[in-house]
């Protein structure tokens, strides 16, 4: 179907390699094509390299197998046939119109309503015509959040949607009010304490359910997954949570209650763990929101999800950090957060036109299909295009010296880690069909980077990241927004928060106890000198005329010390 527009459903032949690619377009990865392929098509014999479009749309009604395939999935054959014959013209057609069977409520502070917040629940019999049949046409098969959802019955719902709920509670408090360090907001376990309630057993337990829940989901994606534009997408987090929910309360939240969840995708790229203070909060919000809306939000892996990372990082790693937050059942939360990364996929393609991947190309040789067959679960990073799609850097300059691809010291001499120049970029795009990569592994300044002739863009959502004697760096925190515009383009809007300024660097504001105090102090010297109490380096003179009146009338001033 990718061939010229012309192209219709009657007259035309498939070969074998077009309807394995219709059906790889209709399923999430190599192995749900194998599986939907040996069910549904009819087999092609030695001698018959070709088969009728019609044929083979006819064997997804043959004998309704489709259906009962597809009906435990939530999906409609409809809607699969519909796409087929559309595909020529996606760019203004839509599905089915239909009715969803649920609706978010507002209720807003009164003194007679004792509700507040907003609320998702079925649609109530008063919001209904009375005696009113919905016709079939109307009705959704399967629901919005996709066949993977959890159910909203199971307890992995109950744990994920209260974590939201809390995450998003926090995002508003956090855009309204002070500006804090990461670092300095709900320290120690704190911020645990409040997305997970308190006890190191409850916490763990909720966190080892998550991880489970998330790595089954995981395992039925490929290796590279697509994802629907508008998206948004997110930089290394390094366990800094309050930055990505100062993102979420400033420019949109992952959340049907009041968010955008429900209309744009959301994808995090990698470094979730490493050196920040809620590594574990961090990994409680993204399995929780990948768990609700496991067709909405999309977890890349990044370098630092990896065992050998958490260990050898010290003080600084994923390992110390649950080892000082669970101190009985560390453990167990760090075998089961490391099983669900190392199902996580290594890259997204936003909207066919977008890569998004931790690191980099490396030297530019592999493709996206190399990419997609890499085999997961993967604990150690053993192929070449894998270790620099996670750990390559691009060249930070786009003049001609910086061409081609180097060797990438920073990394570790000797290690394989290329530096590739705008070159490599600008052929990678041209052969595999994409216009953008977009990489993390590296804080910028502004919290985002264009580079290699606008074909690169290096992204961090981590504010103030790297510590110089204990004062934090001055760099933004950043996500990307990729939405159609009106002229048909996909459009990067870049969002961004403004980095903390150190307190050295702000007049200090005198606080209204010291005022108090010093105005106070002043007033009982006078009244017990005579004299007015001068500020710090400045030196108090005698109230000639109060000293003359407690001494008579003697024209000699009296010091200070004779009238004490």
């Amino acid at each position: 179907l990718r061939r010229p527009a012309q192209r219709t459903v009657f007259n035309t032949v498939l070969t074998a390699a077009e309807m394995l690619d219709l059906v790889r377009d209709l399923c999430t990865g190599e192995t749900h094509v194998q599986k939907v392929a040996a069910h549904l098509l009819p087999r092609l014999h030695s001698d018959k390299e070709t088969i009728p479009l019609q044929e083979f749309i006819g064997t997804f009604m043959d004998r309704g197998k489709l259906q009962n395939l597809l009906d435990s999935n939530s999906m409609s054959v409809n809607d699969i046939v519909s796409n087929v014959r559309d595909a020529r013209d996606q760019r203004f057609k839509t599905g089915r119109v239909v009715l969803d069977g649920r609706a978010e409520s507002a209720y807003l502070a009164s003194p007679l309503q004792e509700q507040k917040g907003i609320e998702s629940d079925v649609v109530g019999s008063e919001a209904v015509n009375a005696d009113m049949e919905l016709d079939p046409q109307c009705r959704a098969v399967g629901g919005w959040r996709g066949p993977m959802a959890v159910s909203r019955t199971s307890e992995e719902y109950g744990v994920a949607a209260q974590v939201i709920k809390v995450a998003m509670e926090l995002a508003q408090e956090a855009a309204s009010s002070n500006d804090m360090l990461d670092r300095d907001w709900l320290p120690n376990g704190a911020g645990l304490d409040r997305l997970l309630g308190k006890g190191e057993s409850l916490q763990a337990n909720k966190i080892c359910l998550l991880a489970k829940a998330c790595q089954r989901q995981l395992s039925s994606y490929p290796s590279l997954v697509r994802v629907r534009a508008p998206a948004k997408v997110f930089g290394d987090i390094h366990g800094q949570l309050r930055d990505v929910l100062l993102l979420f309360g400033l420019f949109g939240m992952p959340y049907h209650c009041g968010g955008d969840i429900q209309t744009t995708s959301y994808v995090f790229n990698g470094d979730f763990v490493d050196r920040g203070e809620h590594q574990l909060e961090v990994v409680a919000l993204l399995f929780s929101l990948h768990v609700v809306y496991p067709m909405q939000v999309y977890l890349v892996r990044g370098n630092h999800e990896f065992r050998d990372m958490s260990e050898n990082m010290g003080e600084l790693g994923f390992l110390h950090h649950c080892q000082s937050r669970m101190k009985k059942r560390w453990r167990s939360v760090f075998d089961a957060v490391h099983s669900a990364f190392d199902w996580m996929p290594l890259g997204a393609v936003v909207a066919g036109k977008v890569l998004v991947l931790h690191g980099g190309l490396g030297d530019g040789t592999w493709g996206l299909r190399d990419l997609e067959e890499l085999k997961r679960p993967m604990q150690e990073l053993d192929m070449d295009h894998a270790l620099n799609a996670l750990w390559s850097d691009p060249s930070d300059s786009d003049n001609t010296m910086s061409r081609g691809v180097h060797s990438n010291e920073e990394r570790g001499e000797g290690a394989g880690i290329h530096q590739f120049g705008p070159d490599i970029t600008q052929t990678f795009c041209m052969r595999e069909g994409i216009d953008l990569v977009i990489r993390s592994h590296q804080f910028v300044r502004q919290g985002y980077k264009v580079m290699h002739g606008g074909h690169l863009i290096t992204l961090f959502s981590a504010r103030n990241y790297l510590l110089d004697d204990g004062e934090a760096s001055h760099n933004d925190a950043a996500m990307l927004l990729l939405a159609t515009d009106l002229n048909g383009h996909l459009r990067v809007h870049p969002k961004r928060v403004a980095f903390m300024p150190h307190p050295e660097s702000v007049p200090p504001k005198e606080s209204w106890w010291k005022n108090f105090s010093e105005e106070f102090a002043a007033c009982w010297h006078f009244l017990a000198t005579g004299q007015k109490l001068r500020r710090k380096g400045q030196q108090n003179k005698p109230n000639v005329k109060f000293n003359r009146k407690l001494s008579g009338s003697s024209s000699t001033p009296t010091s200070p010390a004779s009238v004490r």
